[in-house]
């Protein structure tokens, strides 16, 4: 670990082969143990040989190399062998300052990888190892040279596989770097922005100025968008210069301002102290506030989810509702101002084509050309290496809009429903079966007259007619049982009926269930958003969700606009929507001649997922937007944004029904009896009938009235006619 190169190369191998020579030969003399030569090879080649009280150089005479060579290996014939680096300059003033400085500003970090670019003999790291003091600066420890970690991150970017995952980088990593400006920049920087560009980055660098450092901080955070870099310079054995960088501070025009530095000459610990204060005070207001800074925010004009608020002159206030009130928030809270890149509701939800490429605010984010999607997405995997959700908001449910009455050709049961069927069948099985029971208990002979009396009998009880009864006591205790069976039937036939005569027409002739979608013929879409996150999702083919998502044809428009005419006028089409919109969709599309609305919603959910925003993977705001999200939901400000969306629904069925019962056309609504029609039909032409009956009655009550009449006169003139003397008749 505290390995320290030194140029030349081939007078320190030939000392190293020396060496190893001499000690194998102890070793097969069983002078020194093998164990023992393992564990102290490198560690006294590097500490003796090395080190710079023992530095080898070009003019070092090899008769001195060898005779400390010989001198060393008659040492480690003795049993008890001991070798410990000398230190240097482990009390000195700089160093101390650099180490309570590093403690300070690394406190927290759980891992810290150091990067080696240079051989300069006080280099930092190698005096902190050499010291025993990397302990003190950090538990979990890492050292490589340049080249090998920038050839590491190199293979990781030629991966295709690596990056494309959900999980922000560690927020707990530190990067430790001393090198040259060109290294840095050329090697250093790259491998560490693909690496981790969210990570505390301490940068020793010799002999730069402060234009350069400004420079050297412009150019990570427009090109790399690291904001967590100190630059560490040593002047002197005596003087640090630190400086730390806050992009926020002035315009995007003004980031070469020297305003947008903190820099710190070094001294004493006292300056350390004040320093870590000030460096402590300054990171935490570097992304809390952004004073006034301007950041790209990419929003939709969508209502109910960031509905856009417009000043006199047309420009954009602020946005409402959830997603709008969200931003709202956050910049009040983190004090910056918004460019606001207006996108159609897929651009802004972003999507993913059918060639794998992405678009909308997936590819800002990719590209680093925005700071926040505000419009909540799905959280799902995608083919991207930059994105990062900032915190669940609500779960988000997926319900069809479907065509109202699809099913016109249903109609009630009424009348010969199942139990209406299965007691007219027991009704005449008990009339064609108890005829014989009641003969054989009245000890009668069977006769055709007599059965044919008892089922007619029967049946006028089952039916609730009044009938004579028999005067045989056996005879009459089985009727007087079929009775209360009869009242029983009867009034469970009876409100059976009602309940189907009550049957809601919409249930009946609209879809209920996802069962019923599936099988019907309707043509189901949806938008790319809706549609990667339901083909992103790992369906079974054969349950009914997973034959609708086989079905789904993904539509390249940017809202359900306009596919939902489909829906409401076509009748052909099936449309999934988020389940706040219901009501919204549902006054929008209302029919004003049925005045009742165009599409009906399958209530059961298709599919149910959770939303966040999106930020870029490196952006440093992750953190606070990410608080201040957290608060939000903690303190009701999302459920109360969804009550809200809820509420306008609400109140636009009420506005419909408002105009309904307030409007000045008289009303006009269309009644269809489906299978009613033919008991209206039979009803109409029973009382047809009934009509002419009751005219052929009176017809022929008045014929008959006056046949009566005829004959009462004939009768009575006969009576007079006999009733006569004729006087000429003796």
């Amino acid at each position: 670990m505290g390995l320290h190169f030194v140029t030349d190369k081939h007078h320190n191998q030939l000392f190293i082969n020396l060496f190893n020579n001499l000690v194998h030969q102890f070793i097969h003399a069983g002078k020194l143990p093998l164990r023992v030569y393992k564990q102290l090879h490198w560690k006294w080649v590097v500490s003796v040989c090395f080190h710079p009280c023992y530095r080898v150089s070009c003019k070092m005479h090899f008769s001195m190399v060898l005779f400390l060579v010989c001198s060393i290996a008659v040492r480690l014939s003795s049993a008890a062998i001991e070798v410990k680096a000398t230190t240097t300059r482990c009390y000195s003033p700089a160093f101390l300052m650099y180490e309570s400085m590093m403690t300070k500003f690394l406190e927290g970090y759980q891992t810290l990888t150091t990067i080696i670019g240079d051989d300069t003999v006080d280099n930092a790291i190698i005096e902190a190892i050499k010291c025993h003091r990397v302990n003190m600066l950090q538990a979990s420890y890492k050292l490589y040279t340049v080249d090998t970690y920038f050839q590491s991150a190199e293979r990781d970017r030629n991966d295709p596989t690596y990056g494309y995952n959900l999980n922000p980088y560690p927020l707990w990593e530190a990067l430790y770097c001393e090198a040259n400006v060109s290294m840095v920049m050329e090697e250093v920087l790259p491998a560490i922005a693909f690496r981790n560009p969210v990570a505390r980055v301490v940068l020793l660098v010799r002999g730069i100025a402060k234009y350069d450092m400004l420079q050297f901080f412009r150019r990570a955070w427009t090109r790399y968008k690291m904001l967590d870099i100190l630059i560490l310079s040593r002047i002197d054995y005596q003087t640090l210069l630190v400086c730390l960088f806050n992009p926020y501070l002035t315009g995007r025009d003004e980031m070469a301002d020297e305003r947008n530095m903190l820099c710190y000459h070094l001294r004493t610990m006292e300056d350390v102290a004040q320093f870590n204060q000030k460096a402590q005070r300054f990171t935490f207001e570097r992304i809390n506030n952004l004073h006034h800074y301007q950041l790209q925010v990419a929003i939709t004009d969508v209502e109910l989810m960031s509905k856009a608020v417009y000043f006199q002159n047309g420009s954009i206030h602020r946005y409402q509702y959830l997603d709008g009130e969200m931003v709202e928030i956050f910049r009040q809270r983190m004090n910056f101002t918004i460019k606001y890149l207006e996108l159609n509701y897929q651009e802004s939800v972003g999507f993913i084509s059918s060639n794998g490429s992405i678009g909308g605010s997936l590819k800002m984010l990719e590209e680093n050309t925005i700071d926040l999607a505000a419009n909540s997405r799905s959280i799902m995997q995608h083919p991207m290496r930059n994105l990062q959700y900032v915190h669940f908001l609500c779960p988000i449910r997926l319900v069809f809009v479907v065509p109202f009455n699809y099913f016109a050709n249903r109609y009630k049961m009424v009348f010969f429903h199942a139990y209406s069927l299965q007691m007219y069948l027991t009704n005449i099985a008990m009339a064609v079966l108890i005829p014989s029971l009641l003969l054989v208990l009245m000890r009668r002979d069977f006769s055709v007259p007599a059965y044919v009396k008892e089922s007619f009998r029967i049946l006028a009880i089952v039916f609730a007619c009044s009938v004579a009864l028999p005067r045989n006591t056996r005879h009459r205790l089985v009727l007087m049982g079929l009775m209360f069976y009869s009242i029983v039937a009867y009034s469970a036939w009876q409100g059976i009926t009602i309940v189907q005569l009550n049957q809601d027409d919409e249930k009946l002739r609209n879809i209920q269930t996802l069962e019923e979608l599936a099988d019907t013929d309707l043509d189901l879409k949806a938008i790319v958003t809706f549609g990667n996150a339901i083909r992103g999702k790992a369906w079974n083919g054969s349950d009914v969700r997973g034959r609708i998502a086989a079905r789904l044809d993904v539509q390249w428009t940017p809202s359900n606009i306009s596919i939902i005419p489909e829906v409401a006028d076509n009748r052909t089409t099936a449309v999934p929507i988020i389940e706040y919109f219901v009501e919204v969709v549902r006054s929008r599309y209302f029919d004003s001649v049925r005045k009742r609305s165009k599409v009906y919603f399958i209530h059961e959910p298709f599919i149910e997922y959770l939303t966040a925003m999106a930020l870029p993977k490196n952006s440093p705001l992750f953190p606070t937007i990410r608080r201040l999200t957290m608060s939000c939901l903690e303190n009701g400000i999302v459920n109360f944004q969804l009550s809200l969306i809820r509420h306008k629904g609400v109140l636009l069925q009420i506005a419909q029904n408002r105009n309904r019962t307030l409007r000045d056309e008289p009303p006009a609504r269309k009644v269809n009896l489906f299978n009613m029609r033919f008991v209206f039909y039979v009803y109409l032409v029973m009382n047809g009938g009934a009509i002419l009956v009751f005219f052929f009655e009176l017809a022929y009550h008045r014929h008959q009235k006056k046949r009566t009449t005829l004959r009462r006169n004939r009768r009575r003139v006969r009576a007079r006619r006999s009733s006569i003397i004729w006087p000429y008749i003796e």
